[in-house]
């Protein structure tokens, strides 16, 4: 996915042409803004470890006594971190909660186009890649 900026800083179009039309001014021949990759994140990446969550938990409300609770294999950990993200995927993909924003890979270049018809606001690209 790509995503593009006006400023080189806010990456708030996911279209080159959205981009263009809103950096473009009026009598411009030309119009600068900027392509970069983005990545949705996966609803994992936002997951806590449930067991080092809850022996952390238990540990912060009876300390040393909880000091051995969730001391599981890993095997035992990764099973039940398994179970627990597939009940969150689940609930996430049913109630419309996967993430819907993304972020910026460190790879924007700019592109800067030449106005060929400022009503219609077609372009072409006269420097980058797209």
């Amino acid at each position: 996915m790509r995503c593009y900026s006006t400023n080189g800083e806010d990456f708030d179009y996911v279209d080159l042409d959205s981009a263009v039309d809103s950096a473009q001014e009026e009598g411009a021949e030309t119009v600068t803004v900027w392509g970069a990759d983005a990545v949705v994140p996966d609803i994992t990446d936002f997951i806590p470890n449930i067991v080092e969550e809850m022996h952390d938990s238990a540990f912060g409300e009876h300390g040393e006594y909880a000091d051995d609770f969730m001391d599981i294999d890993k095997e035992a950990a990764a099973e039940l971190q398994d179970a627990v993200n597939k009940v969150i995927i689940g609930f996430a993909t049913a109630n419309n909660l996967l993430p819907n924003f993304y972020g910026v890979v460190e790879n924007a270049e700019r592109i800067v186009v030449k106005i060929t018809d400022e009503l219609s606001g077609d372009y072409e690209i006269i420097e980058g890649n797209e």
